[in-house]
């Protein structure tokens, strides 16, 4: 199993592969400052603090800081100090979800908040009030940052808080077993690994269950789901955003049990995402693996 590292921002779309044991893209302790130093890019998956500091004058380098916890878990950022001019450009942003050249993860459709809740931008010597404190709704979140004065920069503590009804996750693994829920309530929920993968469903209550326990006859996996109003479907494509992805199949139905529903999703990000009006618990278990390279093929036409 592999952990994931974005390595671009706003330029390219590259991932890179690691090792279990995640590299901090050359970051390093630095004396005289408690906590870990960032490099212009990186990902985080680890409590404790960080800390940026510019090393140049009149940059206009957006830089970013990722961070991803585990599938249960929500992100909390404390902003500890705060030293960012206003002049030339210099800022700050928080986002709940993750952002690569104008893409989301979570994407409008599948977030309860709009865009101008999810993100927060500020500049000074003191971090708002309301965002001293920030916390994300799924378990990935990030920092922007553009720094144009030397010397200037930011301290955040990194925590992270069980969630007991995730919805949309980014998955830190290329190969696990997930159960996919909407808990009884509308909306949509991902789960995106950014990686090429073989998606297995092993079993599936869509469009069924108004109750739970329910006695509901199983139906066995239905593949054409119009005119049902809920159902899960299977997405690839180069973007982050479920909106700009390829649906490969779509399933509802009921069965404790499945078999032989295996889809190849072969672009680089890949998507099993929960379509639902509220009107039915609905859930979907299937496991998730790397491909062959040979099944690696990418049609990525919305």
């Amino acid at each position: 199993m592999n952990y994931l590292l974005l390595t671009t921002l706003l330029t390219t779309a590259v991932c890179c592969v690691l090792s279990l044991n995640i590299k901090r893209g050359g970051q390093h302790w630095y004396q005289g400052n408690n906590g870990v130093r960032l490099n212009c890019i990186s990902m985080q998956s680890g409590r404790g603090d960080y800390w940026f500091q510019s090393e140049t004058s009149g940059s206009q380098t957006v830089c970013g800081m990722y961070v991803i916890a585990a599938e249960d878990e929500i992100v909390e950022m404390r902003f500890m100090e705060f030293d960012i001019s206003c002049d030339n450009k210099g800022m700050i942003s928080v986002l709940d979800g993750w952002e690569l050249q104008n893409q989301y993860f979570p994407s409008s459709e599948d977030h309860a908040l709009p865009m101008t809740e999810r993100t927060k931008m500020f500049c000074g010597t003191d971090v708002p009030q309301a965002t001293k404190v920030f916390v994300s709704t799924q378990n990935v979140a990030m920092i922007h940052f553009r720094i144009p004065k030397i010397g200037q920069g930011f301290k955040v503590s990194l925590s992270f808080k069980k969630t007991y009804q995730p919805c949309n996750v980014l998955s830190m693994f290329d190969e696990g077993t997930y159960t996919l829920r909407n808990y009884g309530r509308p909306g949509n929920c991902s789960f995106a690994i950014i990686y090429p993968q073989k998606i297995s469903l092993e079993s599936i209550n869509v469009g069924m269950t108004a109750e739970t326990p329910s006695q509901t006859r199983e139906t066995g996996v239905i593949k054409k789901c119009s005119p049902y109003v809920d159902y899960v479907e299977l997405l690839d494509g180069g973007s982050l955003s479920t909106s700009q992805m390829t649906k490969k199949a779509e399933a509802c139905g009921l069965a404790s049990e499945v078999e032989g529903f295996t889809q190849i999703l072969g672009c680089q990000n890949s998507v099993v995402r929960l379509v639902s009006s509220g009107q039915f618990h609905n859930s979907v278990r299937f496991t998730f693996s790397p491909i062959q390279a040979m099944e690696t093929q990418c049609t990525d036409q919305p």
